[in-house]
Formats: structure tokens, sequence, C-alpha cells
């Protein structure tokens, strides 16, 4: 995993640099710290295949996506997100979820978006191709900015695969199973929401106008 630490950077521009720091390996964003004095944040980075998997941890911040970061012809991703310790706020397709540790929510980089994560959070971005989550979960849309809980269905298991995968990449996964682990995981992810959802998606009419 690359790994990238906010203690690395010092001065007045450090808000400034972890924003460009953080917008250069993942998405265009603004990230507001709570306490600029003693704000601290990491975020780890690695491939599985053609999932981008990001751990970071975080005191209190902001993170916001909003529309002049998005360009019109700007690749579109959807990525899991699991709040895997403390607490986080989530704003997307007008939805406001609250996050606790072990909920997981999903997110579409094509549309506006705030995450605000409380003191000594972690959040784990499984981040993948629109096309790639399309093939397992057909209508990601209709979940964005919902809030899967920690006890509903699979979520927990979800969880803690993904939380050992983690463990796994840190300590070197082999290559040629990461192909076949992504796939086993994206099955996992859309079955779960199968799962919680599958009562309301037949009555859905679309994401709302953003």
């Amino acid at each position: 995993m690359e790994t990238y630490k906010a203690s690395n950077l010092s001065g007045r521009a450090k808000a400034a640099d972890w924003s460009r720091l953080y917008s250069s390996r993942l998405d265009q964003v603004n990230v507001t710290q709570a306490d600029r004095d003693g704000f601290d944040a990491e975020f780890r980075v690695a491939e599985l295949g053609p999932i981008r998997v990001v751990r970071l941890t975080s005191s209190g911040s902001r993170i916001d996506r909003q529309s002049q970061h998005i360009g019109p012809d700007a690749t579109r991703f959807y990525s899991l997100i699991l709040q895997a310790q403390g607490t986080g706020a989530f704003a997307h397709y007008g939805h406001d979820t609250l996050l606790a540790t072990g909920d997981v929510t999903l997110c579409d980089s094509a549309a506006p978006h705030s995450l605000r994560l409380g003191e000594g959070s972690e959040v784990v971005m499984l981040r993948f191709p629109a096309r790639l989550l399309k093939e397992h979960l057909p209508s990601p849309e209709y979940f964005c900015g919902r809030r899967l809980p920690a006890a509903e269905g699979l979520t927990h298991t979800v969880a803690a695969v993904v939380l050992s995968l983690c463990a796994q990449l840190e300590r070197g996964l082999a290559p040629g199973v990461h192909d076949r682990v992504s796939r086993h995981l994206l099955d996992l992810i859309a079955t779960s929401y199968a799962i919680a959802f599958d009562s309301q998606v037949n009555s859905w009419t679309g994401p709302p106008t953003r």
C-alpha cells in the first residue's frame, strides 16, 4: 500500500496541501479540518485488480466534492464507503445519512457529495469503475447516499471481509488472486444490498435530479 500522512506536511498551507494530495490520488475535493492546528490524517492506497482500496484515518474533518470538481469528461466511479471506526455524516443524492461503526454507503463520483468525519474516524473506500459495479449491481444509483446498517443482512460480513482484505493487502496479497478476490467481493456487496433493499428497488423511479 502507498501511504500518505498529513504529518509530513507543514506550514500555513498544510490544509490546502492535504486537499491537493487527496485529490491527486482519489477525486477532486476540498478538505476542511475542524482543528487546523491539531489536524492529523493518513490514507493508504492499494490496487486489487480493477478496484482501488483506500483506508483513511482522520481527526475531525469534512470532505466536499462540489459541482466544479466534476468535469464533463471525468471517468465515473462508484465507491463503497465503510465506516470502520467512529462516526460520520454523508450527504449525497438528496440523502443525509448518519454513519456509525460498521455502516456502509455508496457514492457516485459524478455527483456532488459531502462526508463529515468525527474525531478519530476510520473509513475504508472501495472504488469501482462504473461499468464493473453495474455488472454486479445493475442500478447502483438507487443505493447512493443510503445507509446500509451494520446489523442489516450481510453488512457485517462485508465489513469483516473488507477489513481482512486491507490487512492482506498491507502484508502483500499475491497478484494472481486479485481478480478472483475482487469478483467475490463484488458479488458479496451486491447480495448484501439485494437483501436489504430488494423490496424497494422494484418501485424505484430513478435517481433524484442533481
